[in-house]
């Protein structure tokens, strides 16, 4: 697994490559509590490089959801994956979370609300 972390304006740009799951899942959400405290309004979690997305990946995503939902910010997902969209299908949360072909459309759409 690998995180690439891009800071936008007040968008942060998080690239999750490869796993999403058990293993990475803590990292992850520590890196998107970081960006959270640091005060970004929006981050995009950018699915398209993802490989597998288990219930902990989620549980991340659902996570980051809440907490900036609670600070008046935006979760946004882009390029999510076949295997991505999924596991969002079957947890019932695609409707939860903001979802966009790609990290710019996100970007749009987060500028535009």
């Amino acid at each position: 697994m690998s995180l690439v972390i891009e800071p936008r304006g007040n968008a942060t740009i998080v690239e999750v490559i490869d796993r999403f799951d058990v293993i990475t899942a803590p990292e992850i959400k520590a890196e998107l509590l970081k960006a959270a405290e640091g005060g970004a309004d929006t981050i995009v979690i950018d699915l398209s490089q993802l490989t597998f997305l288990d219930s902990s990946g989620v549980g991340v995503l659902v996570a980051a959801h809440k907490t900036l939902e609670h600070r008046g910010g935006r979760l946004h997902l882009a390029g999510a994956t076949k295997q991505a969209q999924l596991v969002l299908r079957l947890t019932q949360l695609e409707s939860m979370f903001s979802l966009h072909p790609s990290v710019d459309d996100a970007l749009a759409a987060s500028a535009a609300a």
